[in-house]
């Protein structure tokens, strides 16, 4: 679980917020009484909806954001 959320944070440091998503609810799935898995699920959330949102967000931000 742990390199899962390791994972997680690599990815999310990396802007590929969907990718840290999955990992962490992965990281979550395996050890739900880890409130660290749970903190950086939201915060990727919220960093997704704060990039989504934003206006300046362009196309190539976007196909960074999921591949």
């Amino acid at each position: 679980a742990r390199c899962y959320n390791n994972l997680g944070v690599q990815l999310q440091n990396d802007g590929r917020w969907l990718n840290a998503i999955a990992n962490y609810k992965k990281a979550y799935e395996l050890m739900p009484e880890e409130n660290q898995f749970k903190n950086n699920l939201a915060s990727a959330y919220s960093g997704l909806g704060a990039q989504l949102f934003n206006p300046n967000f362009s196309f190539y931000a976007f196909h960074k954001l999921i591949r």
